[in-house]
C-alpha cells in the first residue's frame, strides 16, 4: 500500500477486512462466482452495462427518459434471469456501499 502513515495503513486494512466480511460484499462475490460458471455470461452483462452507461452519458431530459424506457423493455427478459438479476443487484449494492464509505470519509474530513 502506498500510504506512508502506519496508523492509516492499519486502519485502511481494518476497513478492507470489514468490507470483505460484510454481507453486501459476500453476496456480490457469490454472484460473481455464479456468473463465472456460465460461459459467455460476463460478456453479455458487460455489453448491457456499456449500453446503459452510454445511454446515460449521451442523453438528457425527456430523451433520456424515452431511451431508458426502451432500454428497460429491450432487456426485460435479460433481467428476468435470476443469475443476472442477482449479479446486477448485488453489484449495485456493493457500489453503493463503497460510495457511502467514500462520502462519509469526505464528510468527516470536511472535504465535500
Amino acid at each position: 500500500m502506498a500510504i506512508f502513515d502506519e496508523q492509516v495503513n492499519r486502519s485502511v486494512d481494518s476497513l478492507i477486512s470489514a468490507i470483505q466480511k460484510s454481507d453486501v460484499f459476500l453476496d456480490f462475490r457469490a454472484a460473481q462466482q455464479d456468473v463465472s460458471r456460465i460461459e459467455g455470461l460476463q460478456e453479455k452483462i458487460d455489453a448491457y452495462r456499456m449500453e446503459n452507461y452510454r445511454m446515460q452519458q449521451e442523453f438528457q431530459g425527456e430523451e433520456l427518459l424515452r431511451k431508458t424506457e426502451e432500454f428497460t423493455k429491450k432487456y426485460a427478459s435479460f433481467r428476468e434471469d435470476p443469475v443476472i438479476d442477482h449479479f446486477l443487484s448485488s453489484e449495485l449494492a456493493f457500489c453503493r456501499m463503497v460510495q457511502d464509505v467514500w462520502n462519509e470519509l469526505l464528510k468527516k474530513l470536511e472535504l465535500d
